[in-house]
């Protein structure tokens, strides 16, 4: 605890040095992690606003979440992960986003989310993965949200596949 005689202006309390803040014993205390405080003399630290976090004690400001997290309350010490499935490549923010219908993301704290490749698609949002195309469908682009049927006198038997095969002479498929 830090003590000073300068007086604050404040009745009861002592002029308290950055980072802190005095209380009504005058003895200035640090902020602590979540709060911050970057004037001298003051009677109350101030609370870390949602996108923002602080995570050490006696502070003057408090630090921008980074990309790949978010924050939606005040005066806390941690941001929060985008968790697999979202991300959010801002600064500050305080939501993570679904990663949109033909996309996906495995990991954690991602800034964007990966497109489908071909021969697979996805028609939700926030997935961790793409589906693969079914035996009988192809997807010859990516980031798709459904695969299309082969087309009469082709056939594909394999999943996941961006283009389908001729029959063989001898052979149709309807």
């Amino acid at each position: 605890m830090l003590e000073h005689d300068l007086n604050a202006g404040i009745p009861g309390c002592k002029n308290c040095t950055l980072p802190g803040w005095c209380n009504r014993t005058a003895q200035c205390s640090q902020c602590r992690p979540g709060y911050m405080q970057n004037k001298s003399g003051q009677s109350s630290c101030v609370a870390c606003r949602p996108g923002y976090y602080q995570d050490k004690a006696g502070q003057k400001v408090c630090i921008e979440c980074p990309v790949g997290h978010c924050q939606d309350k005040s005066g806390q010490k941690i941001c929060i992960e985008c968790p697999a499935g979202q991300y959010q490549n801002l600064t500050k923010q305080t939501t993570c986003f679904k990663c949109p219908q033909g996309t996906y993301q495995s990991k954690t704290m991602q800034a964007t989310c990966l497109a489908c490749l071909q021969g697979n698609y996805q028609d939700k949002t926030g997935q961790t993965e793409c589906s693969k195309c079914p035996a009988g469908q192809y997807q010859n682009l990516t980031r798709q949200t459904a695969c299309i049927r082969c087309p009469s006198g082709t056939s594909q038997p394999l999943k996941g596949q961006a283009s389908c095969r001729d029959c063989a002479p001898g052979s149709f498929s309807r």
